[in-house]
């Protein structure tokens, strides 16, 4: 009787707790140049890229004392009835994925879960889109997922919204991996034999498909909101804008991963 070798895939979650120190009065505005969609990493091997297995925690939004927030332009904020992009259904593909397109796609997720509990969706905040970009980057370029980079000035989250000039009242950061495959947390698959991202949900099965702009959000969103830490993030009224971003690391387990960084601030 011939044997099948099956695997079981774990996605890992984090979320911020740390309290952090309040930027400087007049925050620089500059957005530092990350490039998008293009997002070239470098080719580590995969034991100096271990993702470490980080349990979900219940993690506080971070406060610090007020200043001038940048309030989001009305006229390019997201609505309650904002429809599904089109683009949304692209497959995500090898290399580098475009980060403009998945922040548009968590964005639309999770402005429905706030819409649905009566809250105002959030807008897009494209120096938020800058910051999520870099950590997601740095997390995969040197093989870490944290909240705190070993990068000096880009240490903590306060540190790196203020690299990429947000003015902000209160912020969170959520984070998470998720497959390019569409293979669920804790679900078994069995290799094909057909090359490193060929697996099957049954023993010489249709092949995995690839994830989805859409999908790979909605997969990341339904996490984040199973998560109470998370959750309370994404469903904090005191939010009022948005920046998301993944970059994909190749050495991933079972074909490439994703390092995803979401980012709030109000």
């Amino acid at each position: 009787m011939p044997r099948f070798l099956f695997i079981m895939v774990a996605l890992v979650l984090a979320g911020c707790a740390d309290r952090v120190v309040p930027p400087p009065a007049e925050p620089r505005v500059s957005v530092p140049n990350v490039p998008t969609p293009d997002l070239a990493v470098p080719n580590i091997p995969p034991q100096d890229r271990t993702v470490p297995d980080v349990p979900p925690q219940d993690f506080a939004a971070l406060k610090i004392p007020p200043q001038n927030p940048v309030v989001p332009d009305q006229a390019t904020a997201a609505t309650c009835d904002a429809q599904p992009e089109a683009g949304f259904q692209t497959r995500i593909p090898a290399g580098a994925l475009d980060t403009a397109l998945l922040d548009r796609a968590i964005l639309f997720h999770s402005n429905r879960a706030r819409c649905e509990m009566g809250l105002r969706p959030l807008g897009p905040d494209p120096r938020l889109l800058a910051a999520a970009t870099g950590h997601s980057v740095d997390m995969v370029r040197l093989g870490f997922f944290d909240h705190t980079s070993p990068v000096p000035g880009k240490t903590t989250m306060s540190e790196r919204l203020q690299a990429s000039g947000v003015a902000f009242l209160t912020a969170a950061e959520n984070l998470a991996t998720a497959k390019r495959l569409e293979i669920g947390d804790g679900q078994p698959v069995y290799p094909l034999g057909q090359g490193r991202c060929a697996y099957s949900y049954t023993p010489r099965g249709q092949r995995v498909p690839v994830r989805t702009y859409d999908s790979l959000a909605l997969n990341l969103v339904t996490r984040w909101l199973e998560s109470p830490g998370h959750r309370r993030n994404l469903l904090n009224n005191e939010y009022t804008r948005h920046g998301a971003s993944g970059v994909i690391d190749p050495s991933g387990h079972l074909c490439d991963s994703i390092s995803a960084t979401q980012l709030f601030a109000g």
